[in-house]
């Protein structure tokens, strides 16, 4: 039976530990507590909050270690993630103990400034684009390694297409890192659209895949767009 409310509480968040400290309003009383930082132990701790009476949670935003533990907050807990140099002017211990305790006293005293954290699905969406971006990064560099190894052959995409984004071009490309002639081009056709576009540009195709590249020229080709495929796909 919880006779006092411990309306505060701060957490020094690690990777696999978090050290907790619960203050009441008039900051006479502490408790401590211990959790790991796994899905079980997030919610064993929120559940304790909820005990306690606690209205107001701040942590530090250390590394990523404290997402997960963040959005599985109770919807009547306010939780404040802040940036650490917003109290490290301040004394401040060094142990995770009274770390979480110092936490909790300036989260008390008003001392700490939130720091901007997004609507939840808003966050998911901004991960999203910098997943996507980074994703972007890659295909460009995987990009210019094919352009590399062609301009080093004097292989010329533009004698018979606007660029590598094209599905003639990438199907001519995926023939000559195989050895591949032109009649392997016409036979192995995959649709009736890239092969009129054969038709229409049968010299300039021709003139692309002969003579064929060297071995390890082959081999460079076929892996760098095979990277290249690999992430348009993750990114489509």
């Amino acid at each position: 039976m919880i006779t006092e409310i411990f309306e505060f509480c701060g957490c020094d968040v690690h990777k696999h530990q978090i050290e907790v400290a619960w203050l009441t309003l008039t900051g006479q009383k502490f408790l401590h507590g211990s959790f790991e930082n796994t899905p079980e132990g997030n919610t064993r701790f929120w559940k304790e909050c909820v005990r306690l009476g606690t209205t107001k949670v701040a942590m530090e935003s250390t590394s990523i270690y404290w997402k997960a533990f963040y959005k599985v907050c109770p919807s009547i807990i306010t939780p404040l993630v802040f940036n650490s140099a917003t109290i490290k002017l301040k004394t401040r211990p060094k142990t995770d103990v009274k770390d979480a305790m110092w936490i909790a006293r300036c989260l008390r005293a008003g001392f700490i400034s939130p720091s901007n954290i997004e609507l939840r699905s808003a966050n998911e969406i901004k991960e999203l684009c910098r997943l996507r971006n980074s994703i972007v990064g890659e295909i460009t560099r995987k990009k210019n390694n094919v352009h590399k190894i062609l301009d080093e052959y004097q292989r010329k995409l533009s004698t018979f297409s606007s660029g590598m984004n094209t599905h003639l071009s990438l199907y001519a490309i995926t023939i000559l890192s195989q050895g591949g002639s032109f009649k392997a081009l016409l036979d192995e056709c995959p649709t009736t659209r890239i092969r009129n576009s054969i038709d229409k540009n049968e010299k300039a195709l021709k003139s692309f895949l002969t003579p064929k590249l060297p071995p390890e020229a082959q081999l460079a080709l076929e892996i760098a767009l095979r990277g290249l495929l690999e992430r348009a796909q993750a990114c489509s």
